[in-house]
């Protein structure tokens, strides 16, 4: 997430739902979670903290009788107006500060993912220097959230709705001055989209090391490269024969591709010349599905259910993986892989033994038909996913042990169930791969008829 300057923020929340969702259609069900994160994931998972965001501050004093304004405009990097959050019938009593949360989208573009989160509770109060001398000094309070308020994505101009809150236990003695209560709000901004000019089929993206998008086209045979706005569209490589995967050393520029009824692993320069292949005296022993680089130039492929590790051109790890789809590796070495029934592992670096984070379903915290998978420079894990239709997708975000961070996507509070001849901006549409850029976003390749279209977020 992008670092923001911390302000002091508000409270605390608990959101009441009671009992579980009702039945929901695929469309409603993939996408409409709006309440405490905790009451609408998956059964078993957990949520994950987060603390940086849109910071926002409330004041208590007077023993609670005093309560700062509860109407704050917070600003988004790059957006053309605030988000707007309102805690209205905001109140302090018996140790528990309570009001009706609710979102105001006036940023001028989709925010998506939007929660609120506590971040800490300090109370100011009067006391003595060791010669008796008044002073004035600072403790934390116990205040606590019992879950963050997930408020979904917002369209443009679009509101949310209210959502109870509760932050608690909040104390008064006689010393005390005030009780500044602070939380944030974060989420992604949709920072607009563009078609990527001679794309026929994504298949794979990846940035490089001068900043520059690459991504893999099937049908096309070749790779081409553009800026962060799709411009200076330029070919990358080319093979003779359809892509299968596509994988860019994000130090060298290189790039290893996979190609149709080939079972060796094509190595082009950033230039986009031909340097050599890896076979089976490299570990390649087949033909690959997937492919990526560490961060530090090291190679991985998948090969059919195997995923192997190749360092200095030999193979070094191995790991036998049922239903083994896409993957990626994180800045720590260790590898998040998806199964093609929706389960994602985690197995340590040199591929040890792994572990399931998510299971199948449609739930936050579990997974529907993952298509893609990447990790962020901080170790965050993005999934992206499509119904069962394909049209309606969304990004599920976890933290590196698999709690919840959010997910996003629809761009509104429902997709345009006209999709594909219609879509809302910030609808993610058929996922195909997740690149980070070196701008801080995060870029989404999504397959339309013949074409490649790339969403942009910015994470606040």
């Amino acid at each position: 997430m992008v670092r923001l300057v911390a302000i002091a923020m508000t409270a605390v929340l608990v959101v009441f739902l009671a009992g579980p969702l009702p039945a929901q259609s695929v469309e409603e069900g993939h996408f409409a979670f709006v309440g405490p994160l905790d009451h609408v994931i998956a059964p078993g998972a957990h949520v994950a903290p987060v603390t940086r965001g849109l910071p926002f501050a409330l004041t208590l004093k007077d023993g609670g009788a005093s309560v700062s304004p509860a109407l704050f405009e917070l600003k988004v990097p790059g957006a053309a107006g605030p988000l707007t959050l309102a805690l209205d019938g905001l109140k302090f009593q018996s140790g528990r500060l309570t009001a009706k949360a609710s979102l105001r989208n006036a940023t001028g573009s989709p925010a998506e993912g939007l929660r609120l989160d506590l971040v800490s509770a300090v109370e100011t109060y009067a006391a003595k220097d060791d010669k008796g001398a008044a002073i004035v000094k600072t403790r934390p309070q116990p205040a606590h959230l019992d879950s963050p308020l997930f408020f979904g994505d917002l369209a443009s101009g679009e509101p949310s709705d209210a959502l109870a809150f509760e932050a608690f236990p909040i104390a008064f003695g006689p010393e005390t001055q005030q009780v500044v209560v602070s939380g944030v709000v974060s989420g992604l901004r949709h920072a607009g989209a563009f078609d990527v000019d001679g794309v026929q089929a994504p298949i794979a993206a990846s940035f490089d090391p001068k900043g520059r998008l690459v991504i893999g086209d099937v049908t096309g045979q070749k790779g081409v490269r553009c800026d962060t706005q799709g411009k200076g569209v330029t070919t990358a490589f080319s093979v003779p024969d359809q892509v299968k995967a596509m994988a860019v050393d994000s130090k060298s520029g290189k790039t290893a591709v996979s190609i149709a009824n080939d079972g060796q692993v094509w190595l082009f320069s950033e230039a986009g010349t031909l340097d050599s292949k890896l076979g089976p005296a490299h570990g390649i022993d087949g033909y690959t599905d997937w492919l990526r680089y560490d961060r530090d130039g090291n190679f991985y492929a998948v090969i059919g259910w195997k995923l192997v590790e190749v360092k200095g051109g030999k193979l070094a790890a191995k790991h036998d993986i049922d239903e083994l789809g896409t993957f990626d590796v994180a800045p720590d070495g260790s590898v998040y892989a998806l199964k093609t029934s929706g389960s994602l592992l985690r197995l340590p670096a040199g591929l040890g033994s792994s572990a399931t984070l998510a299971s199948p379903g449609w739930r936050p915290g579990q997974l529907t038909n993952p298509t893609a998978c990447r990790v962020d420079p901080g170790g965050n894990v993005y999934v992206g996913e499509r119904t069962n239709n394909i049209e309606f997708a969304r990004i599920s975000v976890f933290d590196r042990n698999g709690a919840v961070i959010r997910v996003f996507g629809r761009g509104a509070k429902k997709p345009d169930p006209a999709a594909p001849e219609v879509y809302l901006p910030g609808q993610v549409f058929r996922p195909v791969d997740i690149a980070f850029g070196h701008d801080g976003r995060v870029y989404i390749v999504g397959e339309r008829v013949n074409n490649a279209i790339v969403e942009i977020f910015e994470p606040f």
